[in-house]
């Protein structure tokens, strides 16, 4: 993101991610998103995205959903900008999308799959070219 021209602010609840996310020169913050304290700590009226990628199931999302609050949280504390959030199949976002409070679904496993796979193929190009010239790779 920050390449992109974006500043992004990461949040974790491990300290070790923090400290070393930090020393490779992050912005990263301590903080649990399901503490409605932790979000009205934040400059919540200024930011135009909240990308969630905590795991599905680990957070509650809203007052009426037996998950929680996160998406309640966010808009009491004066949020107006847009939600991402990571689902792991059609399924479970279709169940997050219910209510119109997530903006975009990220589907962080298809993108990793399929990046490994064009990296294999890649990988197994570079082999083929350098074995059809005689070099082993």
């Amino acid at each position: 993101m920050t390449d992109a021209g974006y500043q992004a602010l990461g949040v974790d609840l491990d300290p070790v991610a923090i400290r070393r996310l930090a020393g490779e020169g992050f912005r990263v913050r301590y903080g649990d998103v399901t503490e409605q304290e932790f979000w009205a700590e934040l400059p919540l009226a200024e930011t135009r995205w909240i990308v969630l990628a905590v795991p599905y199931g680990r957070i509650l999302l809203t007052e009426t959903d037996p998950r929680g609050g996160f998406l309640t949280a966010i808009r009491t504390h004066r949020f107006g900008g847009r939600v991402a959030i990571t689902a792991r199949d059609d399924d479970e976002a279709r169940h997050l999308a219910d209510g119109g409070l997530v903006d975009l679904i990220l589907y962080p496993f298809d993108e990793a799959a399929l990046s490994a796979a064009r990296q294999i193929a890649d990988r197994d190009e570079e082999h083929q070219g350098l074995a059809s010239r005689g070099t082993a790779a």
